[in-house]
């Protein structure tokens, strides 16, 4: 989905005017207009936090706005692109020689494991 169709569906969806996010970004409400139109592309990354900001949206919210300008997930950037966890397991999920059913396997331990630390408290 292209950015301006994200950043209009979050925007729609807490009923806040393209003025109001406008403002809130510091950018003149024609930009976002632009923005959603699909005349303009994607911001670069200070813009694009500006409007997370200006929406308040959950991480994961914002996260789908990141993605959708083609940026890195907040958490992967404060990883940094050689962390070797995500290396090592993006490398497993993309083998090809893995297969389909390992691979859900896969995921579903991860998610398992980070629901253990979740909910184990902040240690």
């Amino acid at each position: 989905m292209a950015f301006g169709e994200v950043l209009r569906q979050l925007r729609s969806a807490r009923g806040v005017s393209q003025a109001a996010v406008a403002a809130g970004a510091g950018m003149d409400r024609s930009y976002v207009n632009r923005i959603e139109a699909g005349e303009r592309g994607a911001p670069a990354l200070p813009a694009v936090e500006a409007l997370i900001g200006a929406l308040q949206l959950s991480p994961a919210e914002g996260d789908r706005l990141m993605a959708a300008a083609g940026l890195l997930p907040r958490a992967l950037r404060a990883l940094g692109p050689d962390d070797p966890t995500i290396l090592l397991l993006a490398q497993r999920l993309t083998d090809g020689a893995l297969s389909q059913a390992s691979q859900t396997s896969l995921r579903a331990t991860i998610e398992s494991i980070i629901r253990h630390w979740s909910n184990a408290g902040h240690e």
